[in-house]
């Protein structure tokens, strides 16, 4: 056995490919690379102590020839400096804000404690497998997790991003156990060391899941599509516009100063295949001469540290704050030790006098203890994630 592909749930994901790992085997992980912020930058510790590994996220988009136009475009100055980018997905298509499931018999063919793998115990529900798990914190990451990866790659591999410096959310009901039905997360990132032809000064990312989308750029066509059918990514220079869809596919400058066909200095290697034909011909190749696939845990790690980022930053939007975040150190400066805050627990519809309320319970917590156990989480007893 030489190579392992992952694409188990997200919760079991990081444990499987570090386990991979120390037994020598080159990894293929399905997206989101982690569920967690300290779950990603083990991974991305990992390729350095493991170099001979060769590791690749399920992120097909960034194999893609639309990443690389973009980036050869955004890198060539066409649109100017970027302060701005605006970012959005069709999903959720499964349900979320579910409230705790039901327990119900475990199926003979199913070994639940295999499933469960690291996180704590819980009793098993179809609610969770085989479907619908994404849609649970416990297990997987909701919209956010599902789609950022094919859909922020492009912007953070193009403006050469790192660890934001702050970020904020709103979000529509979300509960303790399941993710928004709806949210709009910003980050904000710092300047970065400018490039030959252009700057890379402080930039907002913004994204938008659950039915919304940002404001139509004035240079869209009326009736002209935002995007595609799965989403994209607006990039607003001091210049133009650059606008894709998902997987950065189709992507172009808005207005007619370009012309369709506009091809920008090519710079970067194009893949030749698939994805996941790109990481097997890396893992082919003589380690001293091999060319690393474009989604190896080098810039996977760091990258899905801004997508596990985003399913924290909704169930922390009732501090009425933008909060503060040190990547180095992994935690958010300006929560209180001391801070306490009433989380969702359960959503209810009752009847009163005959009109429908919608009833919640809630549960005190302390937001320090909250926060940290969202960027490193708890594991079972016998399971650690440990280089």
């Amino acid at each position: 056995l030489d190579a392992v592909i992952i694409a188990t749930p997200d919760h079991s994901h990081a444990m499987i490919t570090l386990d991979c790992m120390k037994a020598g085997k080159h990894v293929y992980t399905q997206k989101p690379l982690t569920r967690t912020v300290y779950e990603s930058r083990i991974l991305a510790q990992a390729v350095k102590k493991y170099p001979s590994i060769v590791t690749q996220m399920g992120n097909q988009g960034a194999s893609a020839e639309g990443t690389q136009w973009i980036c050869e475009s955004i890198w060539n100055g066409d649109i100017g400096e970027i302060k701005e980018v605006q970012a959005w997905t069709n999903r959720p298509i499964w349900p979320q804000n579910l409230n705790e499931p039901e327990a119900a018999e475990v199926p003979d063919y199913l070994d639940w404690q295999n499933w469960l793998g690291p996180i704590p115990e819980m009793p098993y529900s179809p609610a969770y497998h085989p479907w619908n798990w994404r849609g649970f914190y416990a297990s997987g990451t909701g919209a956010f997790g599902d789609m950022a990866c094919h859909i922020l790659d492009v912007v953070f591999r193009a403006l050469k991003l790192e660890y934001p410096i702050k970020v904020e959310a709103s979000s529509g009901k979300w509960n303790k156990f399941s993710p928004p039905e709806s949210e709009i997360v910003s980050f904000v990132y710092p300047a970065r060391k400018a490039l030959e032809k252009i700057a890379l000064p402080e930039v907002t990312i913004q994204w938008f899941d659950g039915g919304l989308t940002p404001t139509r750029p004035d240079a869209l066509k009326d009736r002209e599509k935002l995007g595609d059918n799965d989403g994209g990514v607006l990039f607003l220079g001091s210049k133009g516009t650059i606008m894709c869809g998902c997987y950065a596919n189709n992507p172009r400058i808005l207005g007619d100063e370009f012309p369709e066909d506009y091809q920008p200095p090519r710079t970067m290697r194009r893949v030749e295949g698939s994805h996941e034909q790109d990481w097997i011909r890396a893992c082919k190749e003589d380690p001293k001469l091999r060319i690393k696939p474009y989604s190896s845990f080098e810039f996977a790690g760091p990258f899905n540290e801004m997508v596990a980022m985003g399913t924290v930053a909704p169930r922390l939007s009732m501090l009425n704050r933008i909060l503060l975040w040190d990547g180095k150190t992994m935690a958010f400066t300006n929560i209180a030790e001391n801070e306490r805050m009433k989380i969702p627990t359960k959503y209810t519809i009752q009847n009163q006098n005959g009109f429908p309320r919608i009833a919640s319970e809630t549960e005190l917590v302390s937001v320090k203890a909250y926060a940290s156990e969202m960027i490193k989480p708890t594991y079972r007893k016998g399971w650690e994630l440990k280089i």
